[in-house]
């Protein structure tokens, strides 16, 4: 696809990217099209969403409808902190006993199947903990 020029003059999808960088920045994924309306002050989630497209035809963002929160920013990454083994440490252990709590918890009230807990143990322990998102490449 061949990509779009984008208008310089236009004030909402300006702002509408900026929040975008800001809210991965600080919160390290994207933000949802309601927050988009909220940061921005644009009222229309079809506006947000008419010029979300914008943005991806001038190769700006990608856009993956079919999952909620799905918005990428192009040319950024993730990037390893610079955190100490005694901090890595430490958010191990309360990780792990906070996944423990929760596992013991669904244990005990037998909602899900053994291999159902397996998954959700997986999924606790494969997270993404110490990850930040980096400024724009060079």
């Amino acid at each position: 696809m061949k990509r779009q020029e984008i208008n310089s003059e236009d004030h909402k999808l300006k702002s509408i990217y900026k929040f975008i960088v800001g809210y991965f920045k600080k919160y390290g994924f994207a933000p949802s099209f309601r927050e988009i309306s909220l940061g921005t002050e644009i009222k229309s989630t079809s506006t947000i969403r008419e010029k979300l497209l914008v943005l991806e035809r001038a190769g700006l963002v990608s856009l993956n409808e079919c999952q909620p929160r799905a918005i990428q920013l192009m040319g950024y990454k993730y990037i390893k902190r610079g955190i100490s083994r005694e901090d890595t440490r430490k958010s191990n252990q309360a990780k792990e006993e906070i996944c423990n709590n929760f596992l013991k918890s669904l244990r005990t009230k037998g909602i899900l199947s053994d291999e159902e807990l397996r998954m959700v143990e997986e999924a606790f322990y494969s997270t993404a903990d110490g990850y930040v998102f980096k400024e724009k490449l060079e």
